[in-house]
C-alpha cells in the first residue's frame, strides 16, 4: 500500500497533541481522545469522519483531565461512540 495525504474539509479541527488515544470506528469514523498539549492534559473527544473528510468534537474538555497512564478503547454499543478508561496510579 502508499500513504495519501488526506485533506481536512472541516474548519473545526483538534488542536496539536501527544499520548492521546486513537481508535478506529465502523471502518469510516476514526476517534481522538484527550491527550496532552504541551501545557495541559485534555479531555476532549473528537470524530474524524474519513468519507467526508471533516472533523467533528463529540465532547468538550472537562474535569477529571486523565492522566498520562490513560487508555483508550472503543466498544460496539449503539449511540455509544467511544470510551475512555484511567489506569490507576502505581
Amino acid at each position: 500500500g502508499t500513504w495519501e495525504e488526506v485533506k481536512v474539509l472541516s474548519t473545526e479541527r483538534p488542536g496539536c497533541r501527544e499520548n492521546n488515544g486513537v481508535v478506529i470506528g465502523d471502518g469510516s469514523r476514526m476517534y481522538l481522545f484527550g491527550g496532552y498539549n504541551g501545557t495541559s492534559w485534555l479531555n476532549d473527544l473528537w470524530m474524524f469522519d474519513i468519507d467526508t473528510q471533516r472533523w467533528t468534537c463529540i465532547q468538550e474538555s472537562s474535569d477529571p483531565r486523565p492522566t498520562d497512564d490513560s487508555q483508550s478503547a472503543l466498544g460496539d454499543a449503539p449511540n455509544r461512540p467511544g470510551a475512555h478508561g484511567r489506569v490507576p496510579s502505581r
